[in-house]
């Protein structure tokens, strides 16, 4: 990601163009936000980026194209945060085509008992919450103009959950049946909603879920033997808003290296636990 999108690697043109479309992308200022980001430039989209850093959400901007992205200040966890975001895209471009619901949370290492409130209270209220109301403001914008594509970051803790991530995996789990809802909610109005579920894909917060534990958890990130890039959830990101997926609706794309055919996480227990 260390070069601007113009130029060969642009796909202005083509099956895959999304010349003249809008995408809001939460959390786009780091991570598989920023991936997701830059290939919808990439493919000509004007892109917002929702996010609580703007000096984040600027190094993501300065890796595309010039003026092909924008910020707006936003919380996720907060409504009057959601509806602006969405309403930005309304005001700047007269139209929304594509959410990716993306800013999350990893939470402490710790098992069920020894979580506290506050832990649950802020992984929910930013992975579950927050992908709830970007959802909520952005369905009743499309819903307005008739068509849009929507995925929402799950994650394979939605289908395994791994020792030590109960709260974060339920709340993966509410965003996975959240998406299913919205699909057979919208579908009828012109908007398909999905979800992606990444596996190990190597990004800080990634990393910081490995330093939890005293060695690589079972069964590793999956048959590939390696973490996944950003970039490649990211294009998995962009082929499901795009009408090369047209008849996609209300599925969870695992993006994982094979990591769910293996067999669940079950041990070991995060360093600061008991055994």
């Amino acid at each position: 990601m260390s070069e601007r999108t113009e130029g060969p690697e642009s796909r202005l043109d083509g099956p895959d163009s999304m010349q003249g479309r809008v995408a809001l992308v939460t959390g786009g200022g780091s991570g598989m936000g920023r991936a997701a980001a830059c290939a919808f430039a990439a493919r000509g989209a004007e892109v917002v980026i929702a996010d609580i850093s703007q000096e984040a959400a600027e190094g993501t901007i300065e890796l595309m194209a010039p003026g092909r992205g924008s910020f707006i200040a936003t919380d996720v966890t907060k409504a009057q945060d959601a509806e602006r975001a969405v309403a930005t895209c309304g005001e700047r471009f007269g139209r929304l085509d594509y959410l990716h619901n993306n800013a999350g949370v990893a939470g402490s290492k710790l098992i069920i008992h020894e979580t506290s409130l506050e832990d649950w209270d802020r992984v929910v209220g930013i992975n579950m919450l927050g992908a709830w109301l970007m959802l909520k403001y952005a369905l009743l914008a499309m819903r307005e103009q008739g068509h849009g594509s929507i995925v929402n970051m799950a994650s394979v803790a939605a289908h395994t959950p791994m020792a030590g991530s109960g709260v974060y995996n339920a709340a993966k789990a509410g965003v996975l049946q959240l998406s299913r809802t919205a699909a057979l909610e919208n579908g009828d109005r012109g908007i398909r909603v999905n979800a992606i579920a990444p596996g190990m894909i190597a990004t800080p917060m990634a990393q910081s879920w490995v330093d939890a534990y005293d060695t690589f958890p079972p069964p590793g990130p999956g048959p590939l033997e390696r973490f996944g890039l950003p970039e490649e959830v990211a294009s998995a990101v962009v082929w499901l808003c795009s009408d090369a997926a047209s008849f996609v609706n209300g599925i969870c794309l695992t993006v994982d290296g094979g990591w769910t055919a293996t067999a669940p996480l079950r041990d070991p227990l995060p360093t600061d636990s008991p055994a």
